[in-house]
């Protein structure tokens, strides 16, 4: 793809995306919205200690869980919003996504409000 000859760097970084594609199946778009938003920085950059207290499977799949950070430029939050902020332009963009999907198509699911003794609770379905 012209793609890995225009925007990595190096080889190196050439090669890396490369294996990455053909591993996912990205597409054009995919592998630039990947390069533009280096993934190659933010993939395994969380610190841990799964590979010692875990089978090398699981510690690849843990580590794959809570790889850092996670970017969500698509929803034009500032950098200090807070998580219910998050969720909610989380919840609207995916309503919107299967909006666009049109009919035949449903979320059934989300955290609701409720009170008990001033304590505030959100129950999952």
């Amino acid at each position: 793809m012209t793609v890995l000859l225009e925007k990595p760097d190096n080889r190196e970084l050439r090669d890396w995306y490369a294996a990455r594609a053909a591993e996912h199946g990205w597409s054009r778009h995919v592998l630039t919205h990947q390069i533009v938003g280096q993934l190659h920085r933010r993939v395994g950059a969380a610190p841990s200690n799964f590979p010692d207290h875990l089978p090398p499977q699981d510690s690849d799949l843990a580590q794959q869980l809570v790889r850092g950070p996670y970017i969500f430029d698509f929803l034009d939050l500032d950098e200090r919003a807070a998580e219910r902020e998050l969720e909610a332009a989380l919840m609207t963009r995916l309503e919107q996504v299967l909006l666009e999907l049109g009919h035949g198509f449903a979320f059934v699911g989300r955290q609701y409000h409720f009170t008990v003794n001033h304590d505030d609770f959100y129950p999952q379905s």
